[in-house]
């Protein structure tokens, strides 16, 4: 039984990186590839890196919080002698992990693993990396999941900075500055690991968040209001080619693809 399900998780991760390689080929400029640079954020064992490596890309990175898969994908990435592609063991919330600018940036299952406080950060940070296209396979809330999952109901505040200055604000100083506006995201809390639990427990469960006890899901309209708001023009839900037939899984389980101007 665990081994069926092992299978059908790789089979669907397979699935998704044939996916991401055609809205890769089909949305981004130029409709190729060939010769793109792709920052693959979470990246596990480096399966859909590789798969971008072979399809013909520049230069492939790829960053994952844990040793162990980061070392797997390594030695896979040499097995097929590939030399254009990188893995790094690195925490991807951290400061200056996102350093660069990508054509095209992967982010798969990591997102509904990001605790609240580092959430709406680090898809600021994404968007930064990406010069064109953004590809998001993250899990949506909605009432049903709340219900299945026994999600519990939370509101992300993020203040955003004070607007640039215009002449007549210099001109008169602060009196026609406006206040910072505060950006709220409603969502839900998603239990990860439990408090009692060791580092290495949680970093050997390769399904969770690298630590943090709590995750943030978004609901559907909340998550494309927070790419808006970091500056992608063009959301798109992929409803075809997806990996789940069911249409309750389409809408709970999303593919998004995210550009900046085109």
């Amino acid at each position: 039984m665990r081994d069926g399900k092992w299978f059908k998780k790789a089979q669907g991760l397979l699935q998704l990186g044939e996916i991401a390689l055609k809205l890769s080929r089909t949305m981004t400029a130029g409709q190729t590839i060939a010769g793109k640079t792709v920052l693959d954020l979470g990246c596990g064992e480096g399966g859909h890196a590789i798969m971008f490596a072979q399809a013909g890309a520049r230069h492939v990175v790829g960053i994952d919080g844990r040793r162990l898969a980061v070392d797997r994908a390594r030695f896979a990435a040499n097995v097929l002698e590939l030399s254009n592609i990188e893995f790094m063991h690195e925490d991807v919330r951290a400061p200056g992990a996102l350093n660069g600018r990508f054509d095209i940036v992967l982010c798969s299952g990591i997102l509904h693993h990001i605790e609240p406080e580092a959430w709406f950060l680090f898809l600021k940070n994404v968007a930064r990396a990406t010069a064109d296209t953004a590809i998001f396979y993250t899990h949506v809330a909605d009432e049903q999941l709340q219900s299945e999952h026994k999600l519990k109901p939370v509101q992300l505040v993020e203040k955003s900075s004070p607007p640039r200055s215009s002449w007549l604000a210099r001109l008169f100083g602060r009196l026609l500055l406006r206040k910072p506006q505060a950006a709220a995201f409603d969502g839900y809390l998603y239990r990860e690991h439990r408090e009692e639990e060791s580092s290495d427990e949680r970093s050997s469960k390769m399904r969770a968040s690298l630590d943090n006890d709590h995750s943030f899901w978004a609901t559907e309209e909340v998550l494309i209001d927070a790419l808006k708001k970091c500056g992608f023009e063009l959301i798109l839900k992929v409803q075809s080619p997806h990996m789940f037939r069911a249409q309750r899984f389409r809408n709970t389980r999303q593919i998004i693809v995210a550009r900046k101007a085109c």
